[in-house]
């Protein structure tokens, strides 16, 4: 017997076994108590649901992952649940077919009761309209992802309207994947966060209605902090590391005194907190994105690259929203020097704070849910 037959092998089994015991004990965990809570809370006779997909748990840990892609979503559900007057349906979320169990986002504050998918398939028996929503990045996985008995309940269902939740353009599946799904569907539309890429040349490119929602972020569910009460600290998004690192690093040696940190490993409400205390954040993400926009609602003043597929072309006034890389890169520091002062920061940061007010406002998100579920789309 050599060193691994000996202890390597067993060990790597016991780990092995250890790991699908906890598995199928958690997962049975949750499906007895989703069984309890579908129960009590929905008619097993409702002729119409809708259904928001999310991701399911990591599949080593168990825990759910946020996201700005999981808080819009569950922003979504409950301003669904709010007119339920318009639509008349019974609301659920659900994780993607095939992904591992989860009872409840634990991340961030919120009542919503997570199923399966399987699940809802086998408990409503009357259903006569699903409209079921799909994060844009697992539509090209929907119908591989379902089973037999997931394909003939669909089947079944007379009125079948899937909405793909275009969150980032560059995520969106190509128009055969679209194509594929209006086989599968009585009816196929998208839905968008960003109002950059929701416009007719968009429209004709998917060839199904496309509507605006926007999403949850406006200036109302923020707390301001003036700059007085500011620390000075820079936070990065965790999009990219290598240009995180080194734009650390620049400003390290030009800015004595700066804090920075990567925004990683937080509560949402530890993360509106941080973001409130924080002078300064960067993103090296989509541009116009969470990472953005809420720490401005913040009192504090956002960096980022220019991306003409989620700025609208106003951004480009701004002086903290650079053409390139290489741009913020090498003006950054000045700019942080330029800006750190009372009066400038704070009318800086009321440039920004309009520019997103004018993009991002509450009413007319729940107006942009209500009208979708009317059937009153911005591109029918």
């Amino acid at each position: 017997m050599n060193f691994v037959d000996t202890y390597i092998k067993p060990v790597g089994k016991f780990l092995f076994q250890r790991y699908y015991c906890n598995k199928f004990f958690r997962e049975s965990r949750i499906r007895s108590r989703q069984g309890q809570l579908i129960k009590t809370n929905y008619n097993r006779a409702a002729e119409k649901i809708i259904v928001f997909l999310v991701p399911g748990a990591d599949r080593y840990t168990g825990k759910d992952i946020i996201s700005g892609g999981v808080l819009s979503i569950a922003s979504l559900y409950n301003e669904t649940v709010n007119c339920k007057a318009e639509h008349r349906a019974e609301v659920l979320m659900c994780t993607f077919p095939g992904e591992p169990l989860l009872l409840q986002h634990t991340n961030f504050a919120n009542n919503i009761v997570v199923y399966s998918f399987s699940q809802v398939s086998r408990y409503f028996v009357s259903l006569q309209n699903l409209v079921l929503h799909i994060p844009e990045y697992l539509a090209v996985h929907f119908e591989g992802r379902l089973n037999k008995e997931q394909k003939s309940f669909l089947n079944k269902i007379p009125v079948f309207h899937i909405n793909i939740l275009n969150q980032n353009i560059h995520l969106m599946p190509s128009r055969p994947v679209i194509q594929s799904l209006e086989q599968l569907a009585t009816k196929v539309t998208v839905t968008t966060a960003h109002k950059k890429y929701c416009n007719q040349e968009w429209r004709r490119a998917f060839n199904v209605p496309l509507h605006h929602f926007s999403t949850f972020a406006s200036p109302e569910r923020y707390s301001y902090v003036n700059y007085a009460d500011k620390e000075n600290i820079l936070l990065f998004s965790p999009d990219d590391a290598e240009k995180n690192a080194h734009v650390g690093k620049l400003l390290e040696e030009k800015i004595p005194g700066l804090k920075t940190r990567v925004i990683n490993g937080l509560t949402y409400e530890e993360y509106k907190k941080l973001i409130g205390r924080a002078k300064w954040c960067i993103t090296f993400g989509e541009g116009l994105d969470f990472y953005f926009i809420e720490p401005v609602f913040s009192g504090s003043v956002s960096f980022a690259i220019y991306n003409d597929k989620f700025f609208t072309t106003s951004f480009k006034e701004l002086k903290t929203v650079y053409s390139s890389y290489e741009s913020l890169a090498e003006k950054i520091a000045e700019t942080i020097i330029e800006l750190d002062s009372k009066d400038v920061y704070t009318r800086y940061n009321k440039m920004e704070f309009d520019l997103c007010a004018d993009q991002y406002s509450y009413t007319r998100y729940q107006q942009n849910i209500s009208a979708f579920y009317q059937g009153h789309y911005t591109y029918p």
